[in-house]
Formats: C-alpha cells, structure tokens, sequence
C-alpha cells in the first residue's frame, strides 16, 4: 500500500524533526516513508488494524495531554480490501496497544475504529460509505476524550 497524505511542516527531503517512521507488529520488507513539499508518502504492508494485534507501517510524532491531528489522504495505490490510510493515537507502539483511528478504506469508506483496553478486540463504531481520497481527517484527544 501506498499512500499520500498532507501535513503542515516546514521542513523539505527526510522527515521532519521529532517524526519517526516504523511498523507495529513486525518487519514489513519494502515498507517506509518520505516527506516532500508539505506530503509524507508512506509505503508500506501490513495485514489489519483490528482484533487485538495491529500490524501496520505508520509516521509518527509523540505527545502528550491534548493534541489534535489533522491529515488529507490524498491517495491510496496498490492496496487490498482491508487497507486503511489515515490518522491514529495509541498508547504505546505494542500491537495490542489501546488506540483510536479515523482513516479511509481502500473502497471508500470512512472508518472510526477503536481499542479500549490493552490487547482487547477493537470495534468499528462508524462507516460512512461514498468517501473517496482525497479526503480530510481530524482526531483529537482532550484528557482521555477522542473525537474526529
């Protein structure tokens, strides 16, 4: 899967200082990330964002107490029925992790999906069909309060 997504920056080339880029739940062969002109383009593989074990390429900058991110997922190429692109907050970067995710399918939809306790299932809690990239995403945390 690839994807594009925008992301106000200023930095042009590597990825931005305090950004990192990795997987979650195992080595994904061909899998990275690079930032040009205000647009991190992800590459990666990676088998779900649900259950109770993620397995996903991400970019990422750590925070803590309140923050929002906002993100447009300007495509997605090359990907399967199950491939998501969008933004997430996760307690920490174990597979099983508590986390919250507002993204984009490969058909589509958009999708709200959580996890509410450390290796719990995760639950899809909201489709919306007809959602095509390019496309903008919100998520924000206040306290212990998510909303996108």
């Amino acid at each position: 899967i690839t994807v594009a997504a925008n992301f106000i920056s200023t930095v042009t080339g590597a990825l931005p200082v305090s950004w990192t880029t990795n997987s979650v739940g195992g080595n994904m062969a061909g899998a990275g990330a690079t930032y040009t002109n205000g647009t991190f383009t992800v590459t990666g593989t990676g088998t779900n964002i649900s259950g109770n074990n993620d397995n996903f390429w991400y970019v990422s900058q750590p925070f803590t107490n309140a923050a929002t991110l906002v993100a447009r997922v300007v495509s997605q190429t090359g990907t399967n029925s199950k491939a998501l692109a969008g933004v997430m907050m996760r307690e920490s970067l174990a597979p099983g992790s508590r986390s919250v995710f507002i993204g984009l399918t490969s058909f589509s939809q958009a999708q709200w999906v959580h996890r509410t306790s450390t290796n719990g299932n995760s639950s899809t809690t909201a489709t919306t069909s007809g959602k095509p990239a390019p496309y903008w995403m919100l998520l924000t945390r206040s306290t212990n309060e998510f909303s996108g």
